[in-house]
């Protein structure tokens, strides 16, 4: 593999040589780069930590507290009075409170994931009320600093420890399921750079083959893949770039990309040059 990814760098008119390599080569070639461009987000997934500040504030911010004296107390909810309202909507997920008798599913409105705080338990609808898709979870199950959390705070000190005991139990949560739903962004990744090579791979493959009828397929895509090796390293160089600080710039990356669609064009010529002897 390396004497390949220095000549796809180097010389890449001389990949001819390797146009008998075996499919499966080749797309192994491609997956090491793909595993390659997934780094980013497989770090970012296994350093996360918990809520960032700029999320706390956030949420700290639009949380709704309930119009009612409410209180969990021994990871059990009680309010003055029944109510049912919502305290916090992210945009994706909605979060709720409800001290009825019964949790009646059918009152909550609106569509998409809910999480809703009711007697002695946190209910997860998360593909919205009415899907299978539910778990329960008990108070007494989740972090400790939820097993009594005051609503019902007034002072600055109050509302510090409610915030702090409530970003304690999410981002135990959070970290408890981090294989749940980091192992899909990992895969994911994954799958997003090898298919974005193979679209590489195979416009350039189909396009030149036009050209050039007599080469099979097979060996174009062989060494169409080998030749995409810039390509490769220009996305993945892309993909730290905004894990780091945002993105290239524009014009840096046109630049790049020509760059590397130069090097598959040298090879195409090269092709076409032997296939005219």
């Amino acid at each position: 593999m390396l004497e390949r990814f220095r000549s796809a760098l180097v010389a890449p008119h001389t990949l001819i040589r390797f146009r008998r390599d075996r499919v499966i080569a080749a797309l192994g070639y491609m997956f090491f780069f793909a595993i390659i461009m997934a780094t980013p987000a497989t770090v970012s997934i296994l350093s996360y930590d918990g809520l960032g500040y700029s999320q706390q504030e956030e949420i700290r911010q639009e949380f709704t507290r309930p119009t009612a004296s409410c209180e969990v107390e021994n990871a059990e909810l009680s309010c003055a009075e029944p109510i049912r309202e919502m305290l916090y909507d992210d945009g994706a997920v909605t979060y709720h409170i409800d001290s009825h008798d019964t949790l009646d599913v059918d009152a909550f409105e609106g569509a998409g994931p809910k999480v809703v705080l009711h007697g002695e338990s946190v209910h997860f609808f998360l593909g919205g009320i009415g899907s299978p898709l539910q778990i329960e979870r008990p108070i007494e199950s989740l972090h400790e600093d939820v097993h009594n959390l005051d609503f019902d705070y007034e002072t600055q000190e109050e509302e510090d420890a409610f915030f702090t005991s409530l970003f304690n139990a999410v981002d135990n949560e959070i970290l408890r399921y981090r294989p749940l739903w980091g192992t899909p962004i990992i895969l994911s990744s994954l799958l997003i750079g090898i298919f974005y090579f193979n679209i590489f791979v195979l416009l350039n493959s189909f396009l030149i083959r036009r050209r050039l009828p007599m080469v099979p397929f097979r060996q174009m895509f062989v060494m169409m893949t080998y030749a995409s090796t810039l390509l490769f390293l220009v996305l993945i160089f892309n993909t730290f770039a905004e894990y780091l600080f945002g993105g290239l710039n524009l014009i840096l990356f046109i630049i790049l990309l020509f760059i590397a669609f130069r090097q598959t064009s040298r090879l195409a010529f090269e092709i076409q040059k032997r296939a005219r002897k």
